[in-house]
């Protein structure tokens, strides 16, 4: 019997908030999956070519030397389905390919356990959207646009960091069963289907890699943008080598689920992983790639060394994450009617990032490199460019930027003609900057309409796929899942908290166990807890029950105000103030590296010692105790600094501006600090802030405001005749500072 060809792809992936966090099962990522995807035709073999019955060609026709020939054997013992390259058909640079013969032993592994098909002789092609590479490949393409010729060996392109080994195992995966398998056997529209292609991708994505990884990237491959809690690693331990006895039998027990003692416990939500609609999210490429290995290995082993400081460190992130992913919600409800507020957005993405150099720093590891600091800067510096990140675990690969529609063009132009220097120290050689074609996507694995025509000239040409309606070869009936869209798409729906249902289908709610498609993922995967503004609690999460409560209403969407302080704590006016020259600089000089915890001194009464960490990764120590208050005639309660405002806060820093920071900023207004991943209101006081007095410093980030946003806030305080007090302030729309 014929069997029909299959086409599937896969998305590639963005970690915008938790790298590194998601090696931990205590932390989550906030991953989106991107258009780019990893296109995989799986067919026959023509019986007219000279090949065995047993053999299996793999072709990536954008690539010169680009094939892999493999014999496959089943095993004794269900040891599975062995596949071993036919060593006269390895090419130079080309000879193995990891990832390609280990998802094929895998996939055909499952297959000879779950049906008894012959498995003949198959064609696979591979064939990837240009964005995964840097390389910008020739104008012989047929489809330039989509599928370019890059005629150079695979091992001569720089890669993007856009997940390509993880969207290739899973498209491959994924196209190798739905070739052998019906959809009483496996129906991957639906959520069971997904959840064991979710499963086996995993197995051989690890194995591949010769270690368990976190697998965000393989889980946005097969459902697209989420937030995502890793998998315990210890689902895939011992599972073996393929060939050893009985692999086949364990392989099946992983990806089905049936292991009483190795339950899944991966969890998944879709919902709260959104894109408000007047932003894009982009990538922007220095063709310059990363091996992330190393930096990894680093990390784990400071974190491993000081694991309190690096506790604190990563609970203060993942609550960046939580913040980030719960604005980047409130802002798909902003009304149309009135532009959205993006100043609290870009807040949270500049702590995040402040908080990434700081691990950088202490791990010895360049996850946010210079040349990256100054392009991020640079870009955030156009006006729509709201924040920006390097995702993952950091490095060379592909910029992250969330832009408004409007600003692409200027962005596009900017990028054009910008280049980086060459020496960057220690550093790699950075090429060209480009802003890639990709922006996110909620859809994970689809099937395709198309297919490739087989064993064409892997080095001089490659096909655009056909459409399904072409007679000259057999084609699957297949249609492309679609997924409803988050709540960033009008209209503005309202956000669904998410039940709590397992990603499996033995464990999800009966109202979904007869369902026969998938239009909604969110029902079926293991969702996360909402975003709050809570403090982080470090715990381990497991997916708990099904909750059957109605959700809770989201709080409504805070009105853009500008907060004066209380003058009970503001800086008080004296006939003879002092200044900086006569009383020395208050903020000490400059470190790249942790300020060590200050001794005692000659400090008097209660003393906050506070590190300013700049975004240019410079941290400066500021000590203010009695004396120093009473110095700058400031009046708190009991003389302790932690009963000051944080405007008066800003106002010292302001007075206290060093002459090699950036200009000072027309008012205190325009300094904006971050504390704890939280960026702190004028009138809170520093106590309510969790600032306490004593030797340990503080570490707050500090960025100051554009002069555009100032100058708009102004003119909006103008139009309302003054700006919000409180009722106790005496004068209104004018402040004395004195210096």
């Amino acid at each position: 019997m014929t069997l029909s060809a299959v086409a599937i792809s896969a998305p590639g992936k963005v970690l915008l908030a938790g790298g590194y966090l998601v090696l931990d099962r205590q932390h989550t990522g906030l991953v989106f999956g991107l258009s780019a995807r990893i296109h995989v035709h799986v067919q026959e073999l023509p019986t007219s070519l000279d090949v065995a019955h047993s053999e299996v060609i793999v072709r990536s026709p954008q690539f010169t030397d680009a094939e892999w020939r493999y014999r496959y054997r089943e095993t004794e013992n269900e040891g599975g389905v062995q596949v071993v390259q036919m060593e006269s058909n390895c090419t130079s640079a080309q000879a193995q390919n990891k990832f390609v013969e280990t998802a094929l032993a895998y996939a055909l592994s499952y297959v000879s356990s779950t049906s008894r098909t012959d498995i003949g002789c198959l064609s696979i092609t591979i064939v990837a959207d240009t964005d995964y590479y840097s390389y910008p490949g020739t104008t012989d393409s047929i489809d330039p646009a989509r599928f370019v010729n890059f005629n150079v060996p695979l091992a001569e392109v720089h890669k993007t960091g856009l997940g390509s080994s993880a969207a290739l195992v899973t498209s491959f995966t994924a196209a190798v069963l739905a070739f052998y398998l019906d959809q009483s056997q496996l129906a991957l529209d639906l959520a069971s289907g997904k959840a064991r292609l979710h499963n086996l991708a995993q197995a051989a994505h690890c194995a591949a890699q010769g270690k368990v990884g976190s697998g965000f990237d393989v889980a946005a491959a097969v459902y697209g943008s989420c937030v995502y809690r890793r998998f315990s690693p210890s689902i895939l331990e011992n599972l073996g080598e393929v060939g050893s006895p009985e692999f086949s039998g364990r392989l099946k027990a992983v990806v089905e689920d049936t292991n009483p003692s190795k339950k899944w416990d991966v969890q998944i939500n879709k919902l709260t992983a959104v894109i408000p609609r007047g932003l894009s999210l982009l990538m922007c490429d220095v063709d310059c790639g990363s091996e992330t290995v190393g930096m990894v290995k680093k990390v784990l082993t400071w974190r491993k060394e000081k694991p309190d400081e690096a506790a604190l460190l990563w609970a203060t992130l993942q609550k960046g994450g939580e913040e980030l992913a719960g604005e980047l919600q409130r802002l798909a409800l902003w009304s149309k009617a009135t532009h959205p507020d993006y100043e609290t957005l870009s807040d949270t993405i500049s702590a995040i990032r402040s908080l990434i150099r700081e691990m950088s720093v202490k791990a010895d590891v360049p996850i946010e490199p210079d040349v990256q600091t100054v392009l991020l800067n640079t870009c955030c510096q156009i006006r729509g460019v709201v924040g920006g990140v390097v995702p993952g675990a950091g490095g060379y690969d592909a910029i992250a930027l969330l832009v408004e529609h409007e600003a692409i063009p200027s962005l596009q132009r900017f990028l054009s003609t910008y280049t980086t220097a060459n020496d960057h120290g220690d550093g790699p050689v950075v090429g060209k900057v480009k802003l890639l074609s990709v922006k996110q996507e909620t859809e994970g694995l689809k099937r395709e309409k198309s297919q490739i025509q087989p064993m064409q000239d892997a080095s001089r040409s490659i096909e655009r796929l056909p459409s399904a309606g072409n007679d000259s070869q057999p084609t699957a009936p297949i249609e492309s899942t679609e997924i409803d869209d988050p709540p960033s798409i009008d209209p503005p729906q309202k956000p669904q908290w998410p039940l709590n249902p397992n990603i499996h289908e033995t464990q999800v709610s009966e109202a979904h166990k007869d369902d026969t498609s998938e239009t909604n993922l969110g029902s079926s995967v293991v969702p996360m807890p909402a975003p709050h503004r809570e403090p982080l609690s470090i715990t381990s999460a497991n997916a708990g029950p099904v909750s059957t409560s109605s959700p809770p209403p989201l709080p409504p969407l805070p009105t853009p105000t500008r907060h004066e302080p209380e003058v009970s704590t503001s800086i008080s006016a004296v006939p003879h103030p002092l200044t900086r020259e006569k009383t020395g600089p208050a903020i000490g000089p400059p470190s790249d590296k942790p300020i060590p915890n200050p001794q005692e001194s000659d400090s008097i009464g209660f003393t906050l010692f506070i590190t300013l960490l700049l975004i240019s990764g410079a941290r400066h120590p500021f000590k203010m105790d009695e004396r120093y208050l009473k110095k700058r005639n400031v009046n708190v309660d009991g003389n302790n600094p932690v009963n000051m405002s944080v405007y008066t806060l800003k106002e010292l820093i302001w007075r206290e501006w060093r002459d090699d920071w950036e200009i000072r900023p027309s008012s205190p207004s325009s300094i904006r600090l971050i504390y704890f991943g939280k960026l702190l209101e004028d009138k809170s006081r520093l106590h309510d802030c969790r600032f306490e007095a004593g030797l340990t410093p503080h570490v707050v980030h500090m960025t100051i405001k554009p002069q555009e946003i100032v100058d708009e806030e102004d003119a909006k305080m103008a139009k309302t005749g003054n700006r919000d007090r409180d009722a106790n302030e005496g004068s209104a729309g004018c402040r004395c500072i004195i210096l």
